[in-house]
Formats: C-alpha cells, sequence, structure tokens
C-alpha cells in the first residue's frame, strides 16, 4: 500500500499525573492566600491550590483550579473546608480527604466568608451584590443589590460584616440578612482590610493607615508611616499589634504601638497581599518565591524557590498506557490504547518537572522527581540546595555557573561552569568529586546515576566518581536537543537537528536508531518501550521501538484532535476532520474521498498494536 501523508488546513484557528508523587514545590506568585483558624494549614493560590502543612513545610495537597484562576480562598472556623474561588466556580474543599463536597456555579468572586457557624458562605461578586450559600442544601441568594458599585467588597473573616469602599466613605452591612450597619466618612482611597480577628478595620492612604473598631465604628487613631509616601498592600496580625506593608523599600513591619518599622524584607519581584500566621509570630510573602519571616526577629525561617517547569510537555503513567501532554490552550489524557484523548479540567502549563538546566541567570533552580529537594543559582557561581524549604547546603564553583542537575531520588547535584569544570556532590554529605572538560554546556543524571553532559559538540557519558568519561555517544556531533535516558538506564535519546531523533546505547555509547522526527520534548514509557516526542505545536508522536511503528495526535486551540498512524489510518473529532486534508501523490484531496478506506472511529491504536497492514 501506497504511504500517504496528512496535510491540515487553517492548522492553528499544568501536572496533573494521577498515582504520581505529590510535587512539593511552589508554583509562583499567588493571587490569594489564607491560613485556617486552628493554624495547622496555610493555603496559596494560582492556578491551583496548594495547601501546606505549617509546622513541617510540607505540601499536603495540590488541587486542581478547574481550568479556572482561583481569586479568592477561606477556610471554614473549625478549618474542616476550604473554599476556593475562580472565575465561575466555587468549589468546597474537605481537608480531610482532599475531595470536593460542594460546587457553586458563581459570577466572579473576588472575596469570600464562612459564617461563624460555617453553616453558609458569603462570596462577594465583582458587581455591587453578594450571594449567600447554604452548604446543607446549596441554594443561594442574592443580596446587597447596591445603587452604585463600589471599589471594594470585602468581608469580615468571622462573616458578621461587609464593607464597601465608595468616594469619600466606607459603608457596612451584615452579610446574612442584607441589613445595613453603619456608614463611616472618609476621603482615604488605599487598601481596605479587617484585621484577622475582624475587631479591626483599616484604608490605607498616602504614608497614612486609618483604623476604626468593626463593631461600633470608633475611630483607633491614624498610623503615621516613618517614610510617608505611597503604599501598597497592608496586612494586620491576629491582635492588630502588627502591620504589614508594602512600599517603595520592599514589605515593613510595623509596630503599631510604637509606630516604630521593625523590619524590611525584600519585595522578591512581588506585590501581593502579606499575611500573619494567626498567632503573630510568622509573615508569608509571595512574589517570585514564597517566603516564611519571623516577625520577631525578621530572620528567614523558610523559602520556597519558584519552581521553573521545564521544556518537557509529556509525561507517561505508570502503566504506560496513557500520556499527559499539554497543548494548544489544553491539556490532555491520551488514551494509547485506542488513540482517543480526554481534556483535562485542569490547564498545565507543563508536565514534567525539570530536574536539569541551564543556570546563567540569578534566581535559575532545578527539582528533584519528587520535588523534596530544590537547588537555586544565588549569585554568580552559587548554589543554594534546600529541602521541604529549609537551606541545607551553600555550595560553589570557581566561575560563574552554566548548568546543574538533580539526580532522580536526589542524591546527586551536578553543576558545570564557564572554565567547563564539572562538580558533582552527594547531597546527604556534601562529598564533592571534580573534572574538567571544555565548554560544558548541558548536564543530565539516568535512573542508574549515570551523569550525562553535552561537552563541546558531543554528547559524553561520565564516570562522575573519577570526573573521566566512559562513552562518547557516536554520531552525537552537533545541535543535540533535550537529552533523556530511557526508563530502565540502557538508551539514550535526544533530538539532533536535520539527523532526527537518534538513540544510543548506555553501554558501549552505540548509536543504534534514528527516526525521522524532531521534538523539542521527549519521553520514554516506564517499560522502555515507546518514546513520545513532542514539536511544541500541538503535535505528539509515539513511536514503538520494537516495530518503529507511530501514531500521531493533534490536539488543536479549539479542543478538536485528530490521530493517524504512519499508514494514513486516523480518527478524531468531527471539527478537525471537517478541515482534514489528504496529500495523496502530490495532489490535496478531502477527507471525504479516503474516509471509507481510511477511517477507524474504534481507534487507531488497535490498528498499530496488532501491526495491521493493508
Amino acid at each position: 500500500m501506497k504511504q500517504i501523508s496528512s496535510c491540515l488546513i487553517l492548522l492553528l484557528a499544568g501536572w496533573c499525573m494521577a498515582g504520581g508523587p505529590l510535587l512539593q514545590a511552589y508554583r509562583g506568585p499567588s493571587n490569594a492566600k489564607a491560613f485556617s483558624s486552628d493554624g495547622r494549614f496555610l493555603a496559596t493560590a494560582s492556578k491551583g491550590t496548594q495547601v501546606w502543612d505549617v509546622k513541617s513545610g510540607q505540601l499536603v495537597y495540590d488541587l486542581p483550579a478547574q481550568g479556572r484562576l482561583v481569586t479568592a480562598l477561606v477556610f471554614s472556623p473549625d478549618s474542616s473546608l476550604l473554599a476556593t474561588s475562580g472565575t465561575d466556580l466555587i468549589l468546597i474543599w474537605d481537608m480531610a480527604s482532599g475531595q470536593v463536597v460542594h460546587r457553586f456555579t458563581c459570577c466572579a468572586a473576588s472575596n469570600m466568608a464562612f459564617g461563624s457557624k460555617g453553616q453558609f458562605l458569603y462570596s462577594a461578586e465583582k458587581a455591587n451584590r453578594w450571594i449567600r450559600w447554604d452548604l446543607a442544601t446549596g441554594k443561594s441568594k442574592q443580596m446587597g443589590d447596591l445603587d452604585e458599585r463600589p471599589f471594594w467588597l470585602i468581608f469580615a473573616p468571622d462573616g458578621a460584616s461587609l464593607v464597601a469602599r465608595f468616594l469619600h466613605k466606607l459603608t457596612l452591612w451584615e452579610p446574612h440578612s442584607g441589613k445595613h450597619l453603619r456608614t463611616i466618612e472618609t476621603k482615604a482611597n488605599g487598601t481596605l482590610v479587617y484585621s484577622p480577628d475582624s475587631r479591626v478595620l483599616a484604608i490605607s492612604d498616602q504614608g497614612k493607615v486609618y483604623r476604626w473598631l468593626q463593631h461600633n465604628g470608633e475611630a483607633l487613631g491614624i498610623l503615621i508611616l516613618p517614610d510617608g509616601g505611597p503604599i501598597g498592600k497592608i496586612a494586620f496580625s491576629n491582635d492588630a499589634r502588627f502591620m504589614a506593608y508594602l512600599d517603595a523599600r520592599g514589605y515593613r513591619v510595623l509596630d503599631c504601638e510604637s509606630g516604630q518599622v521593625l523590619h524590611t524584607l525584600p519585595r522578591n519581584d512581588g506585590t501581593a497581599q502579606p499575611i500573619f500566621s494567626p498567632d503573630g509570630k510568622m509573615l508569608i510573602l509571595s512574589g517570585e518565591d514564597m517566603v516564611w519571616w519571623s516577625t520577631e526577629t525578621g530572620k528567614q525561617l523558610r523559602l520556597f524557590p519558584r519552581l521553573f517547569m521545564g521544556e518537557g510537555n509529556l509525561a507517561f503513567a505508570e502503566d504506560g498506557r496513557a500520556l499527559v501532554f499539554r497543548g494548544i490552550g489544553s491539556s490532555w489524557n491520551w488514551d494509547l490504547t485506542n488513540c482517543t484523548p480526554q481534556k483535562l479540567e485542569t490547564k498545565i502549563e507543563r508536565v514534567m518537572v525539570s530536574s536539569q538546566g541551564y543556570f546563567s541567570r540569578e534566581g535559575a533552580r532545578i527539582a528533584s522527581a519528587d520535588g523534596r529537594l530544590v537547588a537555586r543559582r544565588v549569585n554568580l557561581n552559587g548554589i543554594e540546595l534546600l529541602e521541604q524549604g529549609k537551606t541545607i547546603r551553600q555550595l560553589k564553583m570557581d566561575e560563574p555557573l552554566i548548568a546543574a542537575a538533580l539526580s532522580e531520588n536526589g542524591s546527586l547535584l551536578a553543576a558545570s561552569d564557564q572554565d567547563g569544570k564539572i562538580r558533582v556532590w552527594e547531597t546527604d554529605s556534601g562529598k564533592q568529586h571534580s573534572a574538567a572538560f571544555p565548554r560544558c554546556r548541558g548536564l543530565a543524571f539516568g535512573p542508574k546515576g549515570q551523569l550525562l553532559a553535552l561537552v563541546g559538540d558531543e554528547t559524553v557519558l561520565l564516570d562522575w566518581r573519577s570526573g573521566k568519561p566512559m562513552q562518547v555517544l557516536e554520531a552525537s556531533a552537533g545541535n543535540t536537543m533535550a537529552p533523556v535516558f530511557s526508563s530502565d538506564g540502557k538508551l539514550v535519546a535526544a533530538s539532533m537537528r536535520f539527523k532526527g531523533l537518534c538513540l544510543w546505547r548506555t553501554a558501549d555509547g552505540k548509536l543504534v536508531k534514528t527516526l525521522p522526527a524532531f521534538g523539542r520534548s521527549l519521553c520514554f514509557s516506564p517499560d522502555s518501550r515507546q518514546i513520545a516526542g513532542d514539536s511544541g505545536d500541538g503535535l505528539v508522536r509515539v513511536w514503538d521501538l520494537q516495530s518503529q511503528d507511530s501514531v500521531t495526535l493533534l490536539a488543536l486551540a479549539d479542543d478538536s484532535w485528530l490521530a493517524w498512524t504512519q499508514e494514513g489510518y486516523y480518527h478524531g473529532s468531527s471539527e478537525a476532520r471537517q478541515r482534514l486534508r489528504w496529500r495523496r501523490d502530490g495532489v490535496l484531496q478531502h477527507e471525504a474521498a479516503l474516509h471509507p478506506r481510511y477511517y477507524r472511529p474504534t481507534g487507531v491504536g488497535h490498528l498499530v498494536q496488532k501491526q495491521k497492514k493493508e
């Protein structure tokens, strides 16, 4: 049978692996943060919600965002429930199981609070109203419907009051009944906050913070900030003794009784809302990294570096029967048995954590496979090694860093500098091993602890204990990209420009296979019998390394998809098939012309597995 190729006209009209280890890593600047009332949990949110154990610093839950950016968080009074709000959905999570127990559809909720007994949830919309949700019945009631749209609309943490900021006034209501409580006249127009115990209401202005008692509107006086000037986000400790605020110098911690600035903390490329722990002993700041600071001493307690994801867009399931990957605008779980993809509710940016990477810029970081260890670059030639947010080692190269890699279990860390020197540290003991090579521009560890280095124009397997090369991969000179080890450590695969996908045997460095493709990222199946490659534009291909048969899947921006074999058998969504054009003998044909012979709605995966040829 003649081989046919496909062509799509109008082609172009984050990690969620079930059963995988929980990634102990900070995802990035948090749009919202909340402590549980018992002080046990801290929840942070951006794309998804992470729940941390405050005592140990470990990640307890990594809750998916259901495809929505999380904008608000709140714990129930007894800390048993967590409410998360996205663009049009509120989810109530059970903290014992990590499962969703309630799901409410709503407009954009910018702020939320539970009632004092936890029976009701109140959500403030970005319009001029709020909604009362009955957790027992799931019914909702629209409240408020204010005459004018406020600049701010926030609840007291105990759910007993709601305040709206209008021009030159603050108006308070009772959320449950909608009853008007009082109006406070003020010309301040900055950030509006409650203290965590709901006792104090405050609003910032140019170099000043105005405060009132929430229950009767009595003025508590004005805090005059030492440096004056504009300020950003503000937050109070539970007893309102301390206040944190953001100004041009960074985050400042103020003693509200004396009016003295106790500490000035770096803003870390962030402008997010600070938050105190319930006991007031800790301040949480989230920017490029998340840092837990001691309120008393101003010293760093824990550091959670933001994990920059690597180039990997692919990950096999543990049984090898499915492939999770990031498409254009959506994320997919691809069942390789029948080649039918299922769109994931949670959009993922990357499905693989980078355990290797270039360290040529300040703040670059990598992580072990389980996220337990994070290595990040500090200064030109330093590496800080962290475990569960705590620094365990400070390491140093002689010259500016180029690349670094962590072994799969985090027991080894390798780094190279501009002079070509490679150092390998045993992370438990800190023992160091060294080697020197010209122009080392990349490093990677295999599952058995093998160390691969991109040295000059070649790819070399090194004995990291002695620093001597064991194998130079045959015909590896050229532009090698994204080298990966097979799961059993017997093969290395890499994309090479003008050559395709190359596979080498690690035992002797021999080039054993070349496939006619070029993948921006690659991954092996758990049994090392298959390899998947991603072109970066929604096109994913999986090869059987024994038969060299392949199946390709294309996921488009409108969530339509198409899968086909190299012999031309295909199936897909109706939207994608309508745009399909086949090229046969140099002639473009509509899908209808070849539909009877090549369309396989039962799945092209079975054809590949049976190696059916016609």
